[in-house]
């Protein structure tokens, strides 16, 4: 006689609901452009100026495969002096340049 080995489903695992509504967050960062170094806002690791839509951390003169947090980055800001929005567009004519409110004078 042949045995059912077939367990039970109430025995088995339960899986989360496909249904259910699942909040998904991105990582989004500024491009901080320097003289000399262009770093990621979010994690303040270096990342190429151009060519990287995401934060790709570099070391050296190589790319680290893998590497930065992979914030997305939606706009660009000056690093270290003022730079100015002409300036900031030329360099990365893909993504605005940050709109910083004015602070109330006190």
């Amino acid at each position: 006689m042949r045995q059912n080995t077939t367990p039970d489903p109430a025995a088995l695992p339960t899986e989360p609901d496909d249904d259910a509504d699942v909040a998904v967050t991105e990582a989004t960062a500024t491009l901080l452009i320097g003289d000399f170094t262009t770093v990621c806002s979010n994690c303040k690791k270096p990342t190429p100026l151009h060519g990287v839509t995401r934060h790709t951390d570099i070391t050296g003169w190589n790319n680290k495969p893998g590497g930065g947090c992979g914030a997305r980055f939606v706009n660009t800001d000056a690093l270290d002096r003022p730079l100015s929005a002409a300036r900031l567009k030329e360099l990365r004519p893909d993504l605005p340049v940050r709109d910083i409110p004015d602070t109330p004078n006190s």
